[in-house]
């Protein structure tokens, strides 16, 4: 929730003094590496922000000097209760960020601005360990005033809180009021302006700009680090669903191994059906096993991911669509390959996989596709069942029905080898009808009949072979009517 100090309807006066100058109490700080606000160059060399390049480079001699000879010498801008960060290479790295304008701007902007009475002895507060103290008027400085330095104020107090004890409670706090000010023009004229006033470089307002739309990258890779030193999910997971943007450093070391795992069972079934994995996969039994093995690995680091706001990364999408397009694959060779004598078997397992590669499919066209295999699928399946009918029928000598039921298929069949096949059997079931018909006749002996069905088989044969087959069984009926009469 909301800490107390954090109203934004005006400061509460009223407030238990005890809670009021509670000292901060912390056990045990993790290391959070390049931590923008601990290890800030201004604290480092113990000096206010916007300190002057001769104060400056004073202060880093000053201290190299005492490094020297093992003493690691304390100011009255220290914090107590932080970590000293003072060693050689710190205080290197501090001159060469203050001396750089570009990582000067990032320094002061994540250092406190102290610009008034009422600042230094916030500051002061925050030193003596008083950090709600200081929140509280910090908060009511901003509400008050509409003072959005003293905001920024607050932000950077309650960040160093959440780094140094990993409190979800203040989280909220730190998200809403960068959103708050990144989002300002106030801020952004307030802040340009106090750091131009105050710059000896001559800063252009342009490179300014610049820092203000990488701020929100740079805040990404800074609560992911504070998130990774806690090992807390949350505190990255609410960075990212409250900004949208997903940090660098979590791309590369949570997101890339996990999207290789993705990328690696791909692979995996890609060449399920390979040649050289052919002979394993006899068993129908067999695929279903690996693929539903392979479908819960490829969840379990979705669901991981998704835990850090990668639902619609575009990498991720693709590694989906690729998983969906292998499963697709697979059921489509499947039916292709198999033994025909586990046809039933082998589509029901391709009916399955090709759901299965719907969920993965994230774009509209695989979608598609898909959906057309599964309709083509469920369409074979009624075929066959009207196909069974036909054959019911006809073992019944009902070739009227039999004819009806081919004859609807044809006209509902948008599949041109399918419609030409049930055409072929309308045909097939004609040449049925008129060879019982007459075997009817030649059984009761009535050749004139006989001799017209014949003719009528002849004319609509379209086999030579078959038409010559029958012209000599015609003749052959022409003798026996001779010899009959």
């Amino acid at each position: 929730g909301v800490a107390w100090w954090h109203k934004r309807d005006g400061a509460d006066s009223n407030v238990n003094e005890s809670t009021f100058n509670q000292l901060v109490t912390i056990n045990h700080i993790p290391k959070v590496e390049n931590d923008l606000i601990i290890g800030n160059a201004f604290l480092t060399l113990g000096l206010d922000n916007f300190s002057s390049i001769k104060s400056i480079t004073k202060r880093t001699k000053e201290i190299e000097r005492l490094l020297k000879i093992d003493t690691i010498p304390k100011y009255d801008k220290d914090i107590y209760y932080l970590p000293l960060i003072r060693g050689h290479l710190d205080v290197k790295n501090a001159i060469k960020n203050l001396t750089d304008l570009q990582n000067k701007i990032i320094e002061s902007f994540f250092w406190f601005d102290i610009q008034d009475e009422k600042d230094e002895k916030n500051y002061t507060l925050l030193q003596e360990g008083k950090i709600v103290a200081a929140c509280w008027h910090w908060n009511e400085k901003y509400v008050q005033n509409n003072d959005y330095l003293a905001l920024k104020n607050l932000i950077i107090a309650e960040m160093m809180y959440l780094t140094i004890s990993g409190s979800i409670n203040i989280l909220r706090n730190t998200l809403e009021d960068w959103k708050l000010i990144i989002n300002n023009e106030k801020f952004w004229d307030d802040f340009n302006k106090r750091f131009q006033d105050n710059d000896e470089f001559g800063t252009d307002i342009q490179q300014l700009r610049s820092f203000k739309n990488e701020v929100i990258n740079l805040l990404g890779e800074y609560y992911f680090r504070i998130s990774d030193a806690w090992e807390n999910d949350k505190i990255i997971t609410s960075f990212i669903s409250i900004f949208g943007v997903i940090p660098k450093n979590l791309r590369d070391t949570k997101a890339t191994p996990l999207f290789k795992k993705i990328y690696d069972i791909n692979k995996k079934i890609h060449s399920m059906y390979s040649d050289d994995n052919k002979s394993g996969l006899t068993s129908i039994s067999n695929i279903t096993i690996i693929i539903e093995k392979y479908s819960k690995d490829i969840n379990d680091v979705l669901s991981e991911l998704y835990r850090y706001g990668l639902k619609d990364d575009y990498e991720l999408r693709d590694l989906c669509e690729d998983s969906g397009q292998a499963i697709r694959n697979l059921a489509i060779n499947i039916l292709n390959t198999m033994d025909s004598k586990q046809y039933q078997d082998t589509r029901a397992l391709a009916e399955t996989l090709l759901k299965k590669s719907k969920e993965y499919a994230t774009s509209f066209v695989l979608q598609e596709q898909i959906q057309r295999d599964i309709r083509d699928l469920e369409r074979q399946k009624m075929l066959e069942a009207e196909m069974k009918k036909v054959e019911i029928e006809v073992k019944n000598s009902n070739f009227d029905n039999a004819q009806k039921i081919l004859l609807k298929i044809v006209e509902t069949e948008s599949n041109v080898a399918n419609k030409r096949f049930f055409v072929e059997q309308l045909l097939v079931l004609r040449k049925a009808e008129l060879n019982q018909l007459f075997k009817k006749y030649i059984k009761s002996k009535n050749y004139f009949a006989a001799e017209e069905v014949i003719d009528v088989m002849i004319k609509e044969e379209t086999d030579l072979l078959q038409k010559m087959e029958l012209i000599k069984v015609r003749q052959e009926l022409t003798m026996k009517s001779l010899f009959k009469y």
